[in-house]
């Protein structure tokens, strides 16, 4: 995931090129074009909502000052 990033710079896309592969992603974007495929838009956003849900409850774990 980390070259993946690196990469594309973006969250949203390093994880859709985590799921559907690099190429795919790559010829989506070059055509201009968003998420073609509906089980990789389905897959970003539940990454990103259990994100969510872990930053809510590991808050004060996460942002602890030391």
């Amino acid at each position: 995931l980390r070259h993946l990033l690196d990469k594309y710079r973006d969250e949203k896309t390093a994880l859709a090129a985590y799921n559907a592969g690099q190429q795919n992603v790559d010829d989506w974007r070059s055509q201009g074009k968003g998420i073609a495929f509906a089980e990789t838009r389905h897959y970003v956003a539940r990454v990103e909502h259990l994100k969510t849900l872990y930053r809510r409850g590991y808050r004060d774990q996460l942002y602890m000052s030391g």
